[in-house]
């Protein structure tokens, strides 16, 4: 809390100016208006809170609403005025009968800068704890979880389903990296392939040489969380470059932010216990006419 801070100096200082030069009084000196040291320690304080490089930082600017002379007739005179403080942490409060040697010494519960002190402990200063990694709020929130599962296309084929659940509300995915454990034999799809064209609408079509190669699958999501324990589904049907066959895919799916590091804070749930790894089905017809739908988006139910 900054009580009294005249953090763009003080006009008294500037009216004291002779008495600080007698006594050569540094810090007097460095406290006037508009003075060079302070304006520099404002700008580079101003950013650093704007920047935010300290992440958890939160804070109050106060003033007082008396002069220290008791009675003194110039009543909106104050050795500290709220115009001489840049108020870095939102909008300022003045504190009632209080002077600037008052404000920053209360004389028990009942005095208004402890009053105000109490206040922000108990709302903005306890939301901060709250959300700070380990705390005990942080610790009682639900894990969020991710059920991999699959379903089958009518025309042939899977696609793989990925249920995201109990999310906070500041979850990012950028992406999901498949890892080809294994795949194949690719066959070649039986029955009468020619009597009807069809279109399916898929999200990739894989190369057939992925079942040889076995190169890691990249789905690019790009999703986020909207509010605390959000949840959203994500669907994922390829298709093959080459016509009239199809094969198993087994693997293991990696959750990536955007940046493309590992999303490790996710439970990762398999339709059986001890399952690391999931076998679907990438099928293309000959009649098959894939409408691709790359650009649009995977997300399918929020």
């Amino acid at each position: 809390m900054l009580l009294a801070s005249p953090s763009r100096g003080s006009a008294w200082a500037n009216r004291l100016r002779w008495l600080h030069e007698l006594f050569a009084n540094k810090m007097a000196a460095q406290l006037e208006r508009d003075g060079e040291f302070l304006m520099d320690l404002d700008l580079r304080f101003a950013d650093f809170v704007r920047d935010k490089r300290l992440r958890h930082l939160d804070g109050l600017d106060a003033f007082e609403n008396k002069f220290i002379i008791p009675g003194w007739w110039r009543t909106r005179e104050y050795v500290v005025r709220a115009e001489d403080q840049a108020s870095y942490f939102g909008a300022y409060r003045v504190v009632g009968d209080t002077d600037h040697f008052s404000i920053a010494k209360p004389t028990g519960i009942t005095h208004r800068s402890h009053q105000l002190m109490v206040e922000f402990v108990e709302t903005r200063f306890a939301q901060l704890v709250s959300r700070l990694p380990g705390s005990a709020s942080t610790k009682s929130q639900s894990t969020p979880v991710v059920s991999v599962g699959k379903r089958a296309e009518k025309l042939g084929g899977e696609c793989l389903v990925f249920a995201f659940e109990k999310l906070p509300a500041d979850f990012v995915l950028g992406s999901i990296r498949l890892e080809v454990k294994s795949a194949g034999p690719l066959a070649i799809v039986g029955g009468d392939q020619v009597a009807e064209v069809f279109t399916r609408r898929v999200h990739a079509e894989l190369p057939a040489t992925l079942f040889a190669t076995r190169q890691p699958i990249h789905i690019d999501v790009r999703a986020q969380a909207q509010r605390e324990n959000d949840a959203f589904y994500v669907e994922y049907c390829p298709t093959l470059d080459r016509a009239g066959h199809e094969g198993p895919i087994t693997v293991a799916p990696v959750f990536l932010t955007p940046a493309g590091s590992s999303v490790t804070s996710l439970q990762v749930l398999f339709p059986q216990p001890n399952q690391h790894v999931i076998t679907f089905t990438v099928s293309r017809p000959r009649n098959l006419v894939p409408d691709m739908a790359r650009n649009e988006p995977i997300i399918v139910e929020r």
